[in-house]
């Protein structure tokens, strides 16, 4: 799949422990709009999340989707846009350097959908479904202080500039 983006913090300087994390993340389109997940931390994220180890990328992605959302992605609709990588000083696992690699989907939903099976981290951050402009989630997530919506602006504004979504 296409790198679209490295984004490295460069603040892990003396570390050389590793901490891997791969995450599949779907980007959907409706009316002109991105349908994703608005959290109570005040972000806009795609929804998905982390590939069990031996899962395969797409089911992952129809499973993570699932799970946030409720909707039900038609597994012929999935088609690769590219992935990003991040690296940075890990906020989990102590003197580490965390990196993680987003694989990000174009794919389309049913429009029956089955109810969200969020986990404890997901609840307390009261994950919603949302459909949102370009715009809105860009303005949000440029001013929201976590590191992780720097790759899901990158990815809008590639939206943008290819002329998928205005």
């Amino acid at each position: 799949m296409e790198l679209l983006a490295t984004i490295d913090l460069e603040d892990y300087e003396g570390l050389t422990k590793i901490s891997e994390r791969t995450a599949c993340r779907g980007i959907i389109i409706k009316d002109n709009k991105l349908l994703m997940v608005h959290s109570n931390k005040g972000e806009y994220k795609f929804p998905g999340g982390e590939v069990m180890h031996g899962e395969l990328f797409k089911k992952a992605l129809i499973r993570e989707v699932n799970e946030e959302t409720g909707l039900i992605v038609t597994g012929g609709s999935i088609k690769p846009f590219g992935k990003i990588v991040e690296r940075r000083k890990s906020s989990v696992e102590e003197n580490s350097i965390f990196v993680h690699t987003s694989y990000y989907y174009l794919c389309d939903v049913l429009k029956s959908k089955s109810a969200q099976c969020l986990d404890l981290d997901e609840r307390e951050k009261e994950f919603t479904l949302v459909s949102v402009s370009a715009e809105e989630a860009l303005r949000l997530n440029r001013t929201a202080p976590y590191k992780h919506t720097l790759r899901e602006t990158k990815v809008i504004e590639l939206l943008l500039e290819k002329r998928m979504i205005k």
